[in-house]
């Protein structure tokens, strides 16, 4: 929106605190307590190329909450590699030390997290072994939890609603974790025309870091 509650953009690029105002105006207006999230925050380093632009957005989101006894608070994930980068102002490097590190579900946890969303809706594993060996091939992986959610939701695509499982032979007929992320790949791609497989490449080359 160009607009926010009768503030235009310019007004915030120009005075970052003016956020701040218009949250507050809105918690006492509604007599309640507002929380401000932000999700991969690393975003605004990956797509803002503008310095102009990127400063006074951190500075009004860190802003926002500068009353530790009031009713606004912030909330923003950051890539774990994007955090020396966030703190180049001091207001950042200030929110910056309420800092929670969100680290991988442990194997236990995984297992739990499954188990427990499949117990909800009826259904189960046909081979009590199976969980196990989506989960060993997944606990190394930094992006554990979502390689895992997607292998489940091909497993629910061809689920037996008859028997309420989730069954082995469709697991292995994918190729498990890996076979079953490689294949949904060459699917996207080969639905793509040229030009689009053109601009993937681009937006992959642009997804690498210069570390790697």
């Amino acid at each position: 929106s160009e607009r926010v509650e009768g503030t235009d953009v310019a007004e915030l690029l120009e005075t970052p605190a003016r956020l701040s105002l218009e949250i507050q105006r809105i918690a006492e207006q509604n007599d309640t307590s507002v929380l401000v999230f932000v999700d991969q925050l690393e975003e605004l380093y990956t797509l803002v190329d503008d310095v102009s632009i990127r400063r006074p957005f951190l500075e009004a989101l860190c802003g926002v909450a500068d009353d530790p006894l009031g009713a606004i608070r912030v909330m923003f994930t950051v890539r774990d590699d994007f955090l020396g980068r966030v703190a180049e102002s001091e207001s950042t490097r200030e929110a910056l030390r309420n800092i929670t590190l969100l680290r991988n579900p442990d194997r236990s946890t995984l297992r739990e997290i499954v188990a427990n969303s499949l117990d909800r809706v009826g259904y189960a594993f046909d081979d009590e072994s199976l969980l196990e060996d989506m989960l060993a091939a997944v606990e190394d992986e930094s992006a554990s939890l979502p390689l895992l959610q997607f292998v489940c939701a091909r497993l629910w695509e061809q689920r037996d609603s008859d028997a309420k499982t989730l069954l082995r032979w469709v697991y292995e007929s994918i190729g498990g974790v890996e076979g079953a992320l490689a294949r949904h790949s060459d699917d996207v791609v080969d639905g793509l025309s040229q030009e689009d497989i053109a601009l993937a490449k681009r937006i992959f080359i642009r997804l690498v870091t210069p570390e790697g």
